[in-house]
């Protein structure tokens, strides 16, 4: 049925609030689920984590970025037209949107 593109809780909130529509930003259709993309998290966390070690290993820091996308990932994502939950969109959604 959907695309199931994914996104951060926090875009797909505000298109949905700014739009007073509950339409997927890319391809329109109707947000049937709102559920987190566990999956989609988990990959995320795991690339940070690999990150991390490499930059450990050659004494690089970045900790305020690191921070940051780690936040970003236990935001939560959701999913929307038909909740596919294994394939992700942009992840955020554009201004013109």
């Amino acid at each position: 049925m959907g695309k199931g593109h994914t996104f951060c809780t926090a875009c797909v909130t505000s298109h949905i609030e700014k739009h007073h529509k509950c339409h997927c930003p890319v391809c329109r259709k109707k947000i049937e689920s709102r559920a987190p993309n566990y999956s989609l998290q988990q990959l995320i966390l795991n690339f940070v984590n690999r990150r991390d070690k490499v930059l450990a290993a050659k004494g690089e820091g970045g900790a305020g970025a690191q921070a940051g996308l780690r936040a970003a990932v236990h935001q939560g994502s959701a999913t929307s037209p038909g909740g596919d939950q294994g394939h992700s969109g942009s992840g955020h959604e554009s201004e013109d949107e």
